[in-house]
């Protein structure tokens, strides 16, 4: 994990790098983090109902926590995640409105959890990517004691007064989100279909894998041909931990590659479709 710094991570990275964050319901954070974090035990929060006890008077239970950390579980753990780091100017609604803009044009693009199939094709659309490079298998899905607690509207009120960063972040982006969907043009859900159903099917053939089995995705309107085998599987049930090693990996290699080539090529995205037009830098030519 790291805080977000633009000017920092851009000292490390390409310049053509794509900046892309993902974010969730702020109540659903609180919830999960609760469990995560073992929230109830270490506020010495009472009873059978321990984050609507919190939500009565958040002030008082996060006093009860003595830490040195930067950041407050309850609190806009979000918005601190991505450069908010003085949770004393929470309150001030142009500081709030301020940092909400700074986001918006620090990053290509902004994902929303509760809408993930809709987040993932439009950054396919957004990167030129194919299909197979967002499908995913679930992880960290287990069920816990807060997960399937109601969601009350006075709960929701009172998370948003002590959490007013994160729910500012999310009420913008998930209109953005909305927004962006709305120029996709009319096959944009249709592709969303294709995708929510490949990704069924790949899901449930890696969980059946033998080792020589393969499956065949077939071309579609969206995206080019592959195939799915047990290499394939077994990068898609990694770890993030581990799959992080993978890419890194994977970039260093390819950095070298670049390196070594004597006429390095662009390749760009035409209309977000998966039809792409390569421009050699040694002739100027389109092919």
């Amino acid at each position: 994990h790291v805080l977000f710094k633009k000017s920092t991570i851009q000292k490390i990275m390409p310049r053509d790098s794509a900046y892309v964050t993902i974010l969730r319901h702020p109540f659903q954070q609180l919830k999960s983090a609760f469990n995560w974090y073992e929230v109830a035990r270490k506020y010495g929060i009472p009873g059978t109902e321990p984050i609507r006890e919190f939500l009565r008077q958040p002030a008082k239970y996060e006093r009860n926590y003595r830490t040195s950390l930067g950041y407050r579980y309850t609190r806009d753990f979000m918005a601190y995640d991505l450069g908010f780091t003085n949770l004393r100017t929470a309150g001030n609604e142009s500081a709030v409105s301020q940092f909400v803009q700074q986001v918006d044009s620090e990053f290509d693009l902004v994902l929303i959890l509760e809408h993930l199939s809709e987040s993932l094709v439009l950054l396919k659309r957004y990167m030129c990517w194919s299909l197979d490079d967002i499908l995913y298998a679930p992880k960290n899905t287990k069920d816990y004691k807060y997960k399937q607690m109601e969601e009350a509207p006075e709960l929701i009120a009172a998370h948003r007064k002590w959490s007013r960063v994160d729910y500012a972040l999310y009420d913008h982006f998930n209109a953005t989100l909305w927004a962006l969907i709305e120029r996709q043009g009319p096959d944009f859900f249709l592709e969303v279909s294709h995708f929510e159903e490949m990704r069924t099917k790949v899901v449930q053939f890696c969980e059946l894998v033998q080792s020589p089995w393969k499956l065949q995705i077939p071309a579609s309107k969206w995206s080019k041909q592959f195939v799915v085998d047990s290499d394939f599987c077994y990068k898609l049930t990694l770890r993030e931990t581990a799959y992080m090693r993978f890419l890194k990996e994977k970039y260093n290699r390819l950095r070298t590659k670049r390196r070594q080539s004597r006429a390095p090529t662009n390749v760009y995205c035409i209309s977000g479709t998966g039809n792409y037009r390569v421009k050699s830098t040694r002739n100027g030519t389109d092919s």
